[in-house]
């Protein structure tokens, strides 16, 4: 069962991936017309890429949250000791977190690069990142074991 958790998480990070490196991709290469002057994504793609970004965001913020939690009983060590094993002891977690940074400088890139076509994305992007911030909340509140 746990394999098929793990395939499922990472499926979503890949298509989070996939879908927000697209969107950035279009954006980037849009030449605005006057009668289309910014790009506009689809009601439809707008829930997609929000529900990943959300998801993706808020289990990684969660799991790393809670392993990096369950680490700390040693307060000897500093903090960024204990976040490097947290992280390194799961591979999917490095993947959402090395996803997650990477998408969202590409993001961050093209948002700098072409703001008057940004806005809309840039905001859905947003919403993934309320994703972590709730991931990080949820983090605290784990049961004890």
């Amino acid at each position: 069962m746990k394999r098929i958790v793990e395939f499922i998480a990472l499926l979503f990070v890949g298509l989070f991936t996939i879908v927000w490196l697209v969107i950035a991709w279009r954006v980037w290469q849009f030449a605005p017309t006057t009668a289309q002057p910014r790009y506009v994504l689809s009601d439809q793609v707008k829930n997609g890429a929000t529900l990943l970004a959300a998801s993706v965001g808020a289990g990684t913020a969660a799991v790393l949250g809670i392993t990096i939690q369950a680490s700390s009983g040693d307060q000897t060590r500093p903090l960024h000791v204990r976040v490097g094993q947290a992280v390194g002891a799961s591979p999917l977690l490095v993947a959402g977190v090395v996803a997650y940074a990477v998408v969202g400088f590409v993001v961050l890139g093209v948002g700098l690069t072409n703001p008057d076509e940004m806005p809309e994305t840039g905001a859905v992007f947003g919403t993934g990142i309320l994703g972590w911030c709730a991931g990080a909340f949820a983090s605290v509140f784990k049961s004890s074991d």
